[in-house]
């Protein structure tokens, strides 16, 4: 891709945040863009406006404009403009070009391309004044003051359908095509259409995608500007009822677009729902951050409505909503999807609503859990829990929750009692509120309560169970979930050929689609079986981020891996301090079930007195939670 951006990415974080990797991963080629020289602002304006520059008027035109493209552009075409009837190219001759001070062609006649940013802190901002006489080519009149003013001249300039016509372009945004303007225009087709040739002959708009755009997202601006707002809100609703005329029986594609169109028009219910609509689309093709904004779109809306039920149902319906993409996106114990739970608990508690109460619950369960918090965690599934009726399929969720943290707890077989309830009533038909099903996500669980109950076998086919129907349903997310829990299971069981196979689609599956938290179970089960310093460093990346990001479940485990990397590379002072921090954790999270390992690992670096006892606590331990598969391990090192 090559993309324009300025050095300040403004309050973007995702924006930002996207910059940060590329570079971090070597995987940007930073062209850092000045304002042209004299020579080159010389030359652009030849290619513009059709004759030489002097060497004088070339000076004060690069002391009018700074340098800049866009303004040496708009200079010129506002005050050289070819008539309505010349041909689009009459002032620019064919084959001519202009190039940057770094060489780069500029194509003559093609301006700018809409949304192309002036670099910020560079030379003059748009719409800073420009010295009134300051010089341009021979035979033009002098500039005006500021940008706003050149571009406001320029639209002017056309005739009055044109600069109707403009306006209604303006207010549809970006990519408008003929139908959509004569549909909302109530001017005569032939009308629109003649005013569409004039703007594009007069380079204010040009082809864009199957339809037009303007030349410059300023030229835009600049011709909203000029729409009253009595008549801007009446063009939003007809451009909004010109698209669903246009795209009857399927709005799905402009759904967004209608969206921006009522919420401009004075339709917020309208506006809402396309919001909603758009914001699902969104989040089914993974498009996390855009599913995001529309929700918070949907929002600020509903924000404005009159206090009652009806606002407080559409509300809580749009929060949990937007469990799922922020969840993909930030990772179970992000900030935001922890207010979105809590508020969503808070409407559904105020509505009497039963159902939407536990699904807030659950929701807000996989928060806590994530979080470290694995007691409290528990305590609200079982209340989730308690609320549904016995067997049905809104159960599946609350028993799901209920395993998992029975899991962590150090309770395996409890845990795979209500982890295969949840994949079994769910049916198919259940998604939970994380973007995933219980079928795939219950069941992938359940292969780490089998492998600590001593059933390998079991273990295994629960992985493979979960994967195969990952994939049957075609659903990106709950596969990442699958081959995550896979993972971590073939490493328990030490099949290094499996994970690496698992580990290397997991981790071209979170990269593809930006997803949170397994991406780091990718990192740290990648580094464990590359193992020396590369793997070392990736472990212990993984392993950073997870707790810059507050999610602590799990974290003794990552812990024990991290330190049998440092132990195979030599280090066992730091694979020590790493096995004591694993111990501190598992005390502070309630995260039990991954204690006996960590102890037996420890023993280790015990004198052998103190070793025995250590793993004479770490077998009792096991043995109170049934947890086979640890048994075995320690009882190897006893006899040893």
């Amino acid at each position: 891709m090559a993309v324009t951006l300025r050095d300040d990415p403004g309050d973007d974080p995702g924006l930002a945040a996207w910059t940060d990797q590329m570079r971090a991963a070597g995987l940007a080629t930073e062209v850092p863009l000045g304002p042209f020289e004299t020579s080159d602002t010389a030359r652009l304006a030849t290619a513009i406006s059709g004759r030489d520059v002097s060497a004088p008027d070339a000076r004060l035109l690069q002391a009018t404009t700074g340098g800049f493209p866009l303004y040496i552009i708009e200079a010129v075409r506002g005050t050289a403009e070819p008539g309505p009837g010349a041909p689009a190219g009459a002032s620019t001759p064919v084959g001519s070009s202009a190039s940057s001070a770094s060489g780069a062609s500029i194509p003559a006649g093609a301006g700018i391309p809409a949304g192309a940013s002036i670099p910020a802190g560079a030379g003059i901002p748009a719409g800073a004044g420009i010295p009134a006489g300051a010089g341009i080519p021979a035979g033009a009149s002098p500039a005006p003051r500021d940008l706003t003013t050149v571009l406001r001249r320029r639209l002017d300039q056309t005739s009055a359908p044109a600069r109707e016509v403009a306006g209604l372009a303006a207010a549809v945004g970006t990519n408008f095509s003929l139908d959509l303007l004569t549909e909302a225009s109530d001017l005569d087709d032939e009308v629109v259409v003649g005013a569409v040739d004039e703007l594009w002959r007069r380079r204010i708009m040009r082809e864009f995608g199957d339809g037009y755009d303007f030349s410059h997202d300023l030229l835009r601006e600049a011709a909203y500007e000029q729409v009253s707002p009595p008549r801007r809100w009446l063009l939003h609703r007809r451009i909004a009822q010109g698209l669903e005329l246009l795209h009857a029986g399927d709005t799905d594609a402009v759904a967004a677009q209608l969206a921006d169109q009522y919420a401009r028009g004075g339709r917020p219910g309208r506006a809402v729902a396309y919001y909603r609509r758009a914001a699902e689309i969104a989040a089914g093709m993974f498009a996390h951050a855009e599913a995001i904004r529309l929700d918070h779109k949907a929002l600020s809306i509903i924000a404005s409505l009159p206090d009652n039920r009806e606002k407080d149902r559409q509300e809580l319906a749009v929060l949990q909503a937007m469990a799922a993409p922020l969840n993909a996106r930030d990772g179970y114990a992000s900030p935001q999807l922890r207010d979105v739970l809590e508020r969503s608990i808070t409407l559904a508690q105020s509505l009497g609503h039963r159902d939407w109460l536990v699904t807030g619950m659950v929701e807000l369960w996989t928060s806590l859990f994530v979080r470290g918090r694995t007691a409290e965690g528990y305590e609200t599934a079982t209340h989730a829990l308690a609320l549904v009726e016995p067997g049905s399929e809104r159960a599946s969720a609350a028993h799901f929750a209920v395993g998992g943290s029975a899991l962590s707890l150090g309770r395996p077989a409890e845990a795979l009692r209500h982890l295969n309830l949840a994949a079994r009533l769910a049916g198919g038909a259940v998604w939970l509120f994380v973007g995933t099903r219980p079928d795939v996500h219950g069941t992938a669980f359940s292969a780490h309560a089998h492998w600590l109950l001593g059933q390998d076998d079991d273990a295994r086919a629960a992985c493979r169970d979960a994967i195969e129907l990952a994939r049957a349903i075609d659903h990106q997310y709950s596969l990442a979930v699958a081959l995550a829990y896979g993972s971590t299971t073939l490493q328990m069981c030490g099949d290094m050929a499996g994970l690496r196979g698992l580990v290397a689609e997991l981790r071209a599956l979170c990269d593809r689609y930006g997803f949170a938290y397994y991406r780091e179970w990718g990192l740290i089960l990648d580094g464990w079986c590359r193992g020396g310093e590369a793997g070392t460093d990736l472990a212990r990346r993984g392993v950073g981020n997870l707790r810059s990001s507050g999610s602590f479940a799990r974290m003794p485990y990552w812990m024990s891996l991290l330190a049998d990397l440092l132990a195979r590379g030599g280090q066992p002072d730091a694979a020590r301090a790493t096995l004591d921090a694993a111990l501190a954790a598992a005390q502070a999270y309630d995260d039990r079930w991954w204690l006996p390992e960590v102890m037996r690992m420890r023993s280790v670096y015990d004198e052998p007195g103190a070793a025995a006892a250590r793993l004479g606590s770490a077998a009792q331990l096991a043995a109170d939670q049934g947890s086979v598969a640890l048994v075995r391990r320690i009882e190897r090192d006893l006899a040893g």
